[in-house]
């Protein structure tokens, strides 16, 4: 089984993410439920409309959890989101994120070799490939 690029409290590992979430969670949501085939317009308002974003955004969670293999269902998740739903949207961006940048489960190529700066944070490394471009004399290179 796997899990989850970051812990459901690891809201500070990326403070760029943990804002965007906080002041426009719509855009999050919808961002997110868009990589497992749903529309990012809709999933992104209902996000807003608190009974039912109880339900669409547990169902975009189990979705990814299925898709990369995490342990859990729907009613964990339900209860995450019911919960601590900013924590569970910042957790499935940081997930979105990473599966960008690295083109995991998604067929999205990069174009190049996704490079990794060793001793740095992985939003770190999103960051570098995504606007610096790959870094060279870098010693970690994903196969």
């Amino acid at each position: 089984m796997s899990n989850w690029k970051s812990g459901l409290c690891g809201c500070c590992e990326d403070l760029g993410l943990c804002a965007k979430t906080f002041f426009c969670p719509c855009v999050v949501a919808g961002q997110v439920a868009e990589t497992q085939g749903k529309s990012c317009c809709l999933f992104g308002c209902l996000s807003l409309i608190h009974p039912i974003s109880w339900f669409t955004r547990p169902h975009v969670r189990s979705l990814i959890r299925e898709q990369r293999g995490i342990e859990g269902g729907f009613c964990k998740d339900f209860v995450i989101h019911f919960f601590l739903g900013f924590c569970a949207l910042v957790q499935e961006g940081q997930w979105l994120l990473v599966s960008k940048c690295l083109g995991i489960s998604m067929g999205i190529g990069l174009g190049k070799s996704a490079t990794l700066r060793p001793g740095y944070s992985q939003i770190y490394n999103i960051y570098w490939l995504e606007v610096l471009g790959e870094p060279s004399g870098s010693s970690m290179t994903r196969q």
